[in-house]
């Protein structure tokens, strides 16, 4: 609704004047049916995250709660016949996957905070990197620090999902993973230094899904989600640092 305000000596618009104001409270009209259409896309997506989401945590637990557990009960059973070593190593190889699986599903450390996680994390990389990355885990945070589970989960996603970009492409010989965690604030760093990231690539969202970088797109993604604000900087043969800040909303 366009209102108009009172025009002396009287209140006519003249038959030119109309036909311009209708044009603009078409234009007006259109403009706003599509921001609340797109308000309603946005909220369509972020429920299927939601889901998705939901949907990865109730396979973890089938996972871990029916195949794993059957899989140690078949060799706890009275019956059980003697394996060969082979067979045994092949086994365990099996029951190793199936736990990494899960623990990828839904990292198992989120359920004591988000800070215990990204060391799990971090000790993880070290473990699986020592001989070709230096990690450097930086994360303090004060006191027993609890967010939304949302939250945690997206934040310990971005940082997963930035490190494995950084081994995968970047080719660093040093990662440092930051983070300063306070009640009302969470801020997180990964930064390396390896080859940077292309001078051509543009970190804006249409270009990044053009381009396929869809692991760039998802940290972004999920950032928007929680109400974080995500900065990429990065240099050609300098490196590249990547910071998500997420600070908690005041009540009114």
């Amino acid at each position: 609704m366009w209102l108009l305000g009172r025009r002396d000596p009287d209140d006519l618009y003249s038959q030119q004047e109309i036909p311009v104001l209708s044009s603009l409270a078409n234009l007006t009209a259109i403009a706003l049916s599509n921001i609340l259409q797109t308000e309603r896309l946005k909220s369509m997506y972020e429920t299927n995250i939601s889901r998705y989401e939901e949907e990865k945590l109730r396979l973890a637990h089938d996972l871990h709660d029916s195949i794993l557990n059957e899989m140690a009960a078949l060799l706890m059973r009275g019956d059980a016949p003697v394996f060969s070593p082979a067979f045994q190593q092949a086994f365990d190889d099996l029951t190793e996957r199936l736990r990494e699986i899960v623990n990828d599903l839904r990292p198992p450390m989120l359920a004591f905070g988000l800070k215990l996680a990204l060391t799990d994390f971090a000790e993880d990389l070290i473990e699986r990197n020592q001989d070709e990355v230096e990690i450097l885990p930086d994360i303090q945070s004060e006191g027993e620090c609890q967010y939304p589970n949302a939250v945690e989960y997206h934040l310990y996603r971005i940082v997963q999902q930035a490190c494995e970009n950084s081994l995968h492409h970047a080719h660093p010989k040093r990662l440092l993973i930051f983070g300063r965690l306070s009640e009302k604030q969470v801020d997180l760093r990964v930064e390396d230094n390896g080859v940077g990231l292309d001078p051509e690539i543009n970190l804006k969202l249409n270009d990044l899904l053009a381009r396929k970088h869809f692991g760039l797109v998802g940290m972004f993604e999920r950032a928007n989600l929680i109400g974080a604000e995500m900065n990429i900087r990065s240099q050609p043969n300098q490196g590249t640092q990547l910071q998500v800040v997420w600070k908690l909303k005041e009540s009114i």
